[in-house]
Parts: C-alpha cells; sequence; structure tokens
C-alpha cells in the first residue's frame, strides 16, 4: 500500500504528528520567541474572512508556477487580514 497525502487515513491521522510535534516543540524550548504564531494567531479570524476572497483572484493565476502562487496566496492573505486588525484597532468600537 503507498501511503501518500491523497489516502485516507493521512488525511484521518495526519494530525495527530504534528500535534505531538508543536505540544513537544513548546515544552522543550520555553524560550522560543512565540510573538509571530500569537500574531498571527489573534488576526486568524480575519484571514479566514479574506482568504476565500484572495484565492479566487490569485488561484490560477499562472498554471506554470503553482508555488509562486501559493505564496502570493498566503502573503495576501495575511497582509489583508493584518491591514483589516489594524484598521478595528483605529476605529472606536475596538478599543
Amino acid at each position: 500500500m503507498v501511503w501518500s497525502l491523497w489516502h485516507f487515513y493521512s488525511w484521518l491521522w495526519g494530525w495527530l504528528p504534528a500535534t505531538v510535534v508543536a505540544v513537544s516543540l513548546v515544552k522543550a524550548n520555553p524560550w522560543l520567541q512565540w510573538r509571530p504564531i500569537v500574531w498571527l494567531g489573534s488576526i486568524s479570524a480575519m484571514v479566514y474572512v479574506f482568504h476565500p476572497i484572495v484565492r479566487e483572484l490569485v488561484i490560477g493565476f499562472s498554471r506554470h508556477h503553482i508555488r509562486l502562487e501559493l505564496l502570493i496566496y498566503l502573503v495576501v492573505s495575511v497582509m489583508l487580514a493584518a491591514g483589516y486588525a489594524w484598521l478595528l484597532r483605529r476605529t472606536k468600537v475596538f478599543r
């Protein structure tokens, strides 16, 4: 049997090693700077809102440079979410 990314059991149990590695990393390195991860977690709801819009605009732009498309998709989604979070902080509603 070939185990690949598209196999059912890879999707079913793939979260387990990722969770073990993440928890082990946090426990083993308490000195690690977690600010970027905490910052990304604070804008994750906004990334969830913006990513379908960005996906429709970016994915399919070029069939020859798939990795470049994904990088642009990731960067633009995070930048839009960060900009929106900055805009919300500047309003009086969310102070």
